[in-house]
């Protein structure tokens, strides 16, 4: 069965904090590796394969899921199909249902868990203060894609180091007295334009990957630029 990875619009806090349980189902992003999973009874979930080094942000829930099956977790989010049939054209609020049925029903292997959903107010930025990457948002009344996604994120001053080629730019930070790569981040609609080696963008990023790049890099709003 060939499924698409869910496509996600990223949104701001403020816009998160919008969200109504009532409209959407919120629920918690998992920092790891999308993959599906076939079950018995004719059943595949959608889901995140979260270990201990996949990904460096992990809710406290999630590192207590890790202490309990140390080889890794698959955070089950969504059902593509139920029972042998198809339903991903179904909406939000009868894939949801259903995935809790798979769950009670037993068809979970030892190693898998019902991802984290909505759980009163501030639950965004609860998440994201206890280490996790952030909560995605589905309409009760939409099929399997899109949704919406919220991260944690912290800016970071960039110095442009590199332009030509495509919509991207490459950035460095000034730590002391040296410039550090931290790897390239996409000005689109015309951004590219406007820059030249040596300007300074203010970058939106998770953090620093072990790599020393910064991990998914944005540059949003009309104030992005700091100086030219």
């Amino acid at each position: 069965m060939s499924i698409p990875k869910p496509s996600k619009r990223l949104v701001t806090l403020a816009d998160a904090r919008r969200w109504s349980p009532a409209e959407c189902l919120i629920q918690v992003k998992a920092d790891g590796e999308f993959q599906t999973r076939e079950l018995a009874g004719g059943n595949i979930v959608a889901g995140e394969w979260v270990t201990g080094g996949s990904g460096a942000m992990l809710t406290p829930r999630h590192r207590q899921w890790l202490r309990e099956s140390p080889g890794g977790i698959f955070i089950a989010f969504d059902l593509l199909q139920w029972r042998g049939e198809p339903c991903v054209s179904w909406l939000t609020s009868r894939r949801w249902a259903s995935l809790q049925g798979v769950e009670m029903d037993g068809y979970f292997t030892p190693d898998m868990r019902l991802v984290e959903c909505y759980s009163g107010n501030h639950f965004m930025e609860g998440m994201i203060a206890n280490g996790g990457e952030g909560c995605v948002a589905k309409a009760w009344s939409d099929p399997y894609v899109p949704m919406l996604a919220v991260k944690a994120s912290k800016p970071y001053d960039c110095i442009v180091t590199q332009i030509g080629g495509s919509q991207s730019v490459g950035i460095a930070q000034r730590m002391g007295d040296a410039l550090v790569d931290r790897g390239r981040v996409t000005l689109a609609g015309g951004k590219c334009d406007k820059v030249r080696v040596g300007s300074t963008i203010q970058v939106m990023a998770m953090d620093v990957h072990e790599s020393g790049k910064l991990r998914q890099p944005t540059v949003r709003g009309k104030c992005w630029l700091l100086n030219y």
